[in-house]
């Protein structure tokens, strides 16, 4: 890092990591390893909420492509591993993918499942109790528990606790008839079924989208939505918005 400086090469994301790490990682501390995402995860996802203030949303939206990608393109340690790792003994292994990248993009589903409001005034608080100090996961799950005013066990433990991601498809027709878009999502993984808020986009022939919500259940029951348009679409696409860590795949029945 220091070569950086002193080549003038060092680019201001690097810099964002690295002073997020005052609040995140040095003021406030992880009292164990296993929850080093509460240092690294934080730097990372704050780098990029750096990137929305300075170059808009839709920079910040490629930045979460780019995270997510990586995230999903690891082999080593996100598919095999938690977030929060008990098990491995190589403190520095634990410097890795999910750390980093999931812990990051973790926290921006966080912020998508409470609001913006929220997350903040929790991070706010979180910071206040532990300043100089240290803390746990469940410390920061406590804090968004009390903003948000609602349990979010299920939440740190599906994205934590467990290794992974889910895979998304969706399979869509479209009805002539009744001037329609039928979609059927379904989701998969090798380690347990997600909850999840997804948004899908259907686009039209003159490029304008159609949205809607829907939430996908832990029970993993398909889930399925009928948007109308008056023509076959031009494209449908899952979580426009860069919102949600998972493998996204669009079929047409």
């Amino acid at each position: 890092m220091d070569a950086g400086f002193r080549r003038g090469t060092m680019g201001d994301g690097v810099v964002a990591h690295e002073t997020a790490h005052q609040w995140f990682g040095d003021a406030v501390t992880e009292r164990d390893w296993p929850h080093l995402w509460l240092s690294e995860g934080f730097a990372t996802y704050f780098a990029a909420l750096w990137t929305r203030a300075a170059r808009g949303d839709s920079a910040f939206r490629a930045q979460m492509a780019d995270i997510r990608q990586t995230v999903l393109a690891d082999s080593v340690s996100v598919a095999k591993r938690p977030v929060i790792d008990t098990i491995e003994t190589n403190l520095f292994a634990l410097l890795n993918r999910n750390s980093y990248e999931k812990g990051g993009f973790v926290l921006h589903m966080l912020r998508n499942e409470i609001g913006e409001r929220a997350f903040f005034d929790a991070l706010r608080a979180y910071y206040a109790t532990f300043k100089h100090s240290t803390a746990t996961t469940d410390d920061l799950r406590a804090a968004m528990e009390r903003a948000g005013k609602r349990p979010m066990s299920w939440f740190f433990d599906q994205w934590l606790r467990r290794p992974g991601f889910p895979s998304v498809t969706a399979e869509w027709s479209y009805d002539a008839g009744a001037k329609e878009v039928a979609i059927s999502v379904s989701q998969a993984s090798a380690h347990g079924n997600y909850q999840f808020p997804l948004t899908v986009a259907v686009i039209d022939s003159a490029g304008a989208q159609h949205r809607a919500m829907l939430t996908m259940p832990s029970s993993g029951a398909p889930g399925t939505l009928r948007i109308p348009l008056a023509s076959a679409p031009a494209n449908v696409v899952l979580d426009p918005d860069v919102a949600l860590l998972a493998q996204l795949q669009v079929v047409r029945k």
